[in-house]
Parts: structure tokens; sequence; C-alpha cells
């Protein structure tokens, strides 16, 4: 589906020091913090782009005005049902990514502390997507028929492989720094 999968033996450091840090007290507290930090770095990413203060970037704040903006476009429904498909892509790519630094399905289960690696890693590409998609959208509703239908889940799914492979490099950068984490 998406990009290659390495050959060789997994690296087992991350899972190795992910494994050893939630398992200490408070850890997954302090996943949560890394977790929120991250967050709250690619909605700054977002929010420059939008000409925002960093002091009004908010996730919240973020996520109602670019669901809202959807909303306009598209209706309730129809940005349901992209927003549903686009979690279930970049949740796809996510495993894929994990799996890649050695943190398949298997290691995700005998981590002993309740976190959701796919899921966050997940919402962290996210962000990185709420412009383009909103730009689509925009194109799309404005009479372009160049511009993909991101309520399509084909043209969906193309249209996120166009950016699979800035979304595997973001991937494996933040899996880094939860790494460099992870060793402090």
């Amino acid at each position: 589906m998406f990009g290659r999968m390495p050959a060789g033996i997994p690296n087992d450091l991350l899972y190795s020091r992910l494994r050893a840090r939630l398992g200490r007290p408070g850890g997954p507290g302090r996943y949560a913090d890394w977790m929120r930090e991250m967050t709250r770095q690619a909605i700054w990413v977002v929010g420059e782009e939008l000409r925002l203060r960093r002091d009004d970037v908010d996730a919240a704040f973020c996520r109602q005005v670019f669901t809202r903006a959807r909303v306009s476009l598209v209706g309730n429904r129809e940005q349901g049902r992209m927003e549903q498909q686009l979690r279930g892509v970049l949740a796809g790519l996510s495993a894929q990514v994990l799996a890649q630094e050695g943190l398949d399905a298997s290691r995700l289960a005998m981590l002993e502390a309740e976190v959701d690696l796919v899921g966050d890693l997940a919402e962290l590409l996210g962000w990185a997507l709420e412009l383009p998609v909103l730009a689509v959208v925009q194109r799309r509703v404005g009479g372009d028929a160049a511009a993909p239908n991101l309520c399509d889940e084909r043209e969906l799914l193309g249209w996120v492989e166009s950016y699979s492979e800035m979304l595997e490099q973001l991937g494996r950068d933040l899996l880094r720094l939860l790494r460099q984490w992870l060793e402090t």
C-alpha cells in the first residue's frame, strides 16, 4: 500500500526502551506529556502557515476550525465520512511505519502500558494534512474537476499516497524524537 518494508531484523532499540519507560511508575503519564508536546509542535507549524500567534494555537480550537471549514464546504455527513476514512488510512500508514521501526502488532500488544501508538502517530500525521485537505476540498467545491473527491475512499487513498513519502519520513522523525525522549 505505502512505501517499502525494510529487509532484515527489526530495530529492537525503540521497542525495548519504550517498554522499559512505560513500565516505570509515571511512564504512561510521561508518554502523554510527550504526545502533548508533539501535538503542540505540529499545531504550531499549522498555526504559522495560518499566521496565528503561538499563544493562539490550541489543539481543540484548531480541530474545530478545520472541521467547521470542511463542514461548511461539503456538509456534516460528507465531512464525517472523509475524516473517518482519512483516519483509517493514516492509521494504516502509522502501523506500517511503526512496524518498520520494530514495533509491529505483536510487539505493541506486549507493551504493558495502555498507550495507542498507532492512533497517536496517525493523529500527529493528520496535522500535516489539515491545510492540504482543506485546499483540495475548496478546489473541488469551487468546480476544479482535477481536484480529487476526498469523500470518495479510492480518490482519498490515491491522494494520501501522493503524500506517503513525506508522511513516512515525518513518522520516522516523530519516532526518532520519541526514542530521544526515552533516552533522557
